[in-house]
């Protein structure tokens, strides 16, 4: 239970602090290049995708590793 919700503060400071560093990653890689709008919506989208990815990794190589043995 304490690794739990451990895990679950440090992914939640980690998706704070590393979803705006993608967003602006992704940004001169985004299709919409006119409408400042959309290409910000787009890449926030992409940023916040990219970190579930990361995330959902995460997630199923420590549960393969927990359950293992």
């Amino acid at each position: 239970m304490q690794l739990t919700a451990i895990s679950s503060v440090i992914f939640a400071v980690l998706e704070l602090s590393v979803r705006p560093l993608f967003k602006i990653l992704f940004e001169p890689y985004c299709k919409e290049q006119t409408d400042l709008k959309i290409k910000e919506i787009r890449s926030a989208k992409a940023a916040n995708c990219f970190f579930k990815m990361f995330y959902f990794i995460f997630a199923v190589a420590f549960g393969y590793a927990a359950l293992k043995d």
